[in-house]
């Protein structure tokens, strides 16, 4: 079997396993190749470290692009994630579009949370993020993201499948081939994914516990293991199905061990399930 590529296009923090953290080694177990890009480097993630180091890298992205196209590289993916310039989501857009359009384009359009735009972001930046998902095979938004993008009241609580079956459905009219709406709650005490693939019109959907506490880098895995899902040819239920399985494990885990929890979850004591899988 020809081991897949993927670019990763996504922040680096030094402390908390965030974004990239996470990223890199699921994909290995996932036998995926990556090849990274950091879009910013931070020494912490921003979820309440204070003196926090940030170094801006929209000229080494422009410059990694640029090498990548004179050595002619060739990817099965590009994932998106967290930029913090227009510009950096544009020339992204662009590489994929010049370079490797044949490729997945996956999205997970990071710029809010808790039914509010992150600090620092604009309405043009909102604007070209919708114009990048638009060109996306899969976009993985939570529901502020989902809101923003479709300029529509943020679904909160909880919330019957129907209500988010048709944000998913407006999702999909922006242009995007497969929706994979994260942090859905359709019953007390749970929480989970919906999936929508807009040339079958069919839903998925999974769920795991929902705990009372606030877990950072969690939709980083989600996102790690379903971009990697996509590329191994699983079904989107599949998908689904796995990525909760391994983060209900992930969240058990950290609990246990009693974690604190800013520094990020204890996801690396169960690599091993998706070596296992993805190996056999």
């Amino acid at each position: 079997m020809v081991q897949k590529r993927i670019i990763l296009a996504n922040d680096l923090s030094g402390i908390g396993k965030v974004a990239l953290t996470p990223a890199i080694p699921i994909m290995a177990c996932c036998q995926i190749e990556t090849i990274l890009l950091p879009t910013i480097l931070l020494s912490s993630h921003t979820g309440g470290f204070a003196q926090i180091a940030i170094q801006e890298l929209l000229d080494f992205t422009n410059q990694s692009l640029e090498q990548w196209k004179a050595l002619n590289l060739k990817t099965d993916a590009l994932f998106i994630g967290y930029c913090r310039q227009m510009e950096q989501l544009k020339v992204l857009l662009d590489y994929h579009t010049t370079q490797s359009p044949n490729s997945l384009l996956i999205v997970d359009p990071i710029m809010g949370d808790h039914g509010k735009l992150y600090s620092g972001f604009t309405e043009e930046y909102v604007q070209q993020m919708r114009s990048v998902c638009s060109k996306a095979d899969v976009i993985l938004p939570n529901l502020t993201e989902a809101a923003l993008l479709t300029q529509t009241e943020c679904l909160e609580g909880v919330q019957p499948v129907a209500a988010y079956q048709a944000l998913a459905r407006k999702l999909a009219d922006l242009g995007a081939k497969k929706i994979i709406l994260t942090g859905i709650q359709s019953e007390v005490g749970s929480i989970g994914l919906l999936s929508y693939d807009a040339a079958t019109e069919q839903f998925a959907t999974a769920f795991t516990p929902h705990y009372p506490h606030h877990f950072f880098g969690t939709g980083d895995i989600v996102s790690a293991i379903l971009s990697a899902c996509m590329l191994q040819g699983y079904t989107l239920e599949k998908a689904l199905i796995l990525a909760t399985t391994f983060l209900e494990a992930t969240l058990q885990e950290t609990i246990t061990q009693e974690i604190d929890l800013q520094y990020g979850v204890a996801f690396e004591p169960h690599l091993h399930l998706l070596t296992q899988l993805f190996h056999s």
